[in-house]
Formats: structure tokens, C-alpha cells, sequence
């Protein structure tokens, strides 16, 4: 077993070095918000070749607050937000800081990149009105491009497809935002508390909820595509792979579903609870219950490959493929890197 040690501080490892690279209404548009917020910016640092051996740490660079989600790392850079109430760029490489940006509130859940643009929501709602802020933000120098604000507390991830960037929101909706302008294109009511992001696929927005049902909802208005119950709380984001979508459920189902239709076509039980996201990877669906257990499925049946069982608390967090293998994290601060095909540590 390979582990590496990590705290509050953001620590980066070997194991990223990789990783460069029912209602529905139209509403009016809303303007995006100018803001006055600005980054602070450092020259663009040297980057040295990566060396070293697994699980050696390579640097770790100190912050103003916890860090609650993982990072998204996009050619070279780590993008992550903080408890401080700043969305930070670091070098993949170095950890030299390129720029920081002063949000509203607390950034507990991952950015979006794409495009050259960061997309992330603050985790706080003002009081005054129950609308959450949402930023677009350069990814190369961290100007504010738009905020806009949507209704509702948001605990997921945003999700950016087909010039949309897609909000499930506490208050039952799935929100878009024309991905440019940061301006509402349409709203979904779902009805009940959205806490997984959305996954997109070919334009199509994949969203579930703790109606226990997933939706798939066209781009051009939000008008509902195909609807496939499921046996309970979808709490996590669905992972989406050659034509199939791979959901999990509070109580412990993992389904394979196809993305044009909705139709089933496996479900597999894992005995405990899922509250994070599966993973995909050559032929395999990686998923973590909360008795601590690591699954590999294979994604043609649903059949279980392999089953690792975690010393510590790890049903939290999402797994990681990278190259061969599959990075765990665990509340005792440490990763746990597994042989992806085997589960051998």
C-alpha cells in the first residue's frame, strides 16, 4: 500500500502530476453582475521537469482556510477553492501561487474549467433575497468575466456543456446559464433538493435528485428528454461513458442506464449506502460505500470485479483513476492508491 499524507493544506503528489491535462419554464434573462473584485496575480513561474518516486510529496503550498472538495487540474494548473472565501491557481509543478480571486463566501465545492474559463458558486446565500452568486473567472489570469445569482443554497459542483453551465440548487431547480454571459437560459423544477451536479453529454443535461429519479433535460428550453426512476436519493453526480450513464443511490444500488433512453440496463447492488460519485476507467465503474468498501464493477454487467476494504473512513469522497491506478481519500489524512484492475495496494 502506497499513502501519502495530506492535511488542511493543499498537497499535491505524484498521484496528480498526471493529470495536466414535474415543471419546466423559460424565464427572461437575467443580466449578469459587474463586480469590483479583483485578483491578485504573481509572474508565471518557472516549471521544472517532475521528478520522483509514487506517494513522494513534490510540495504543498499553505492557504487561508480548509479546503473541502477536490482540486481541478487543467493544463498545468490546480484550481481549487477554500473555506477563505478564495478561488486560488497554483502550478501543477511548483505550487508557485498565479493568482487568487475574493469571492462572497465559502468555496466548498469543486471549479469548472473549460474553455480557458473557471466556472465555480460561493457556498453562501444572502439573506436578504436567498440567491447564491455564481463566477466566471479567466483561467489564465483570474479577471472576473461575469456573476450572476441564482435562487436557493447550492451544494454541487456546476457543470458546463453545449454553452450552458448547468446549477442544481436546495430550492428543487436545475438552473442553466448561457455559459458566455452568466445570463438565465431556463429553469427545471424537480421538486425535491438537488445535491449532485449535473453530468453532460452530447449537449444533454443528466440530473438526479432525492426524488429517487434521474432526468435527462434537452439544452434549448430544459424540456425533459427521458425520466428513469431509481430506488432512492441520487446524492452524487452520475459518471456518463459510451452511451451509457452510471448513477448510485443513497442505499446502495449502482445502475447503468442508456443516455438516449433512460432504459435500464443493469443495476448492481453493493450493500451500504453511496453518497459519492462513481469513477470510469477501461471497462471498469469505481464506486465507495460507506461501510468503507472500494468497488470495481465492470461496466458491461454490473459484476462485481474486486472489493477493497478501507481501513478508515473513505465513503465521502469520490475515487480518482489516473494511469492504473485508483486514488482513495480517507478521513485519517492519508491517500490509498490501489492497482485499478485488481485492487491490489
Amino acid at each position: 500500500m502506497r499513502r501519502a499524507a495530506v492535511g488542511v493544506l493543499l498537497w499535491l503528489t505524484l498521484a496528480l502530476a498526471p493529470f495536466a491535462s414535474a415543471a419546466c419554464s423559460s424565464l427572461p434573462p437575467e443580466e449578469a453582475e459587474a463586480s469590483q473584485l479583483t485578483p491578485t496575480a504573481t509572474p508565471q513561474p518557472t516549471r521544472p521537469q517532475v521528478a520522483g518516486e509514487p506517494g513522494e510529496l513534490l510540495w504543498r503550498h499553505e492557504i487561508g482556510g480548509a479546503v473541502w472538495s477536490a482540486p481541478t487540474v487543467v493544463d498545468g494548473v490546480v484550481y481549487f477553492g477554500s473555506e477563505d472565501n478564495h478561488v486560488y491557481a497554483l502550478d501543477a509543478e511548483t505550487g508557485a501561487l498565479l493568482w487568487r480571486f475574493l469571492t462572497d463566501g465559502s468555496i466548498n465545492e469543486s471549479p469548472a474549467v473549460k474553455d480557458g474559463v473557471v466556472y465555480v458558486a460561493a457556498s453562501f446565500t444572502e439573506w436578504q433575497t436567498g440567491n447564491t452568486p455564481v463566477y466566471a473567472l479567466d483561467a489564465a489570469t483570474g479577471n472576473l468575466r461575469w456573476r450572476a445569482r441564482v435562487s436557493g443554497h447550492l451544494k454541487s459542483p456546476l457543470v458546463v456543456g453545449g454553452g450552458l453551465v448547468y446549477v442544481g440548487s436546495l430550492d428543487g431547480h436545475v438552473y442553466a446559464l448561457n455559459a458566455e454571459t452568466g445570463k438565465l437560459q431556463w429553469r427545471f423544477l424537480i421538486g425535491k433538493s438537488v445535491y449532485s451536479s449535473m453530468a453532460a453529454h452530447d449537449g444533454v443535461a443528466i440530473a438526479g435528485s432525492s426524488d429517487g429519479v434521474v432526468y435527462a433535460l434537452a439544452p434549448e428550453g430544459g424540456a425533459v428528454l427521458w425520466r428513469s426512476p431509481i430506488s432512492d436519493a441520487m446524492l452524487s453526480s452520475a459518471a456518463v461513458g459510451d452511451g451509457v450513464v452510471y448513477a448510485s443511490s443513497k442505499i446502495g444500488h449502482v445502475y447503468a442506464l442508456n443516455s438516449d433512453s433512460g432504459d435500464w440496463l443493469w443495476a448492481s447492488h453493493v450493500g451500504n449506502e453511496l453518497v459519492s460519485s462513481p469513477a470510469l476507467a477501461e471497462g471498469m465503474v469505481y464506486a465507495i460505500s460507506r461501510d468503507n468498501r472500494v468497488h470495481a464493477l465492470d461496466t458491461t454487467d454490473g459484476k462485481r470485479v474486486w472489493e477493497y476494504q478501507a481501513s478508515s473512513e473513505v465513503g465521502f469522497t469520490p475515487p480518482v483513476v489516473a494511469g492504473a491506478v485508483v486514488y482513495i481519500g480517507g478521513s485519517d489524512g492519508h491517500v490509498i492508491a490501489l492497482d485499478a484492475m485488481t485492487g491490489a495496494f
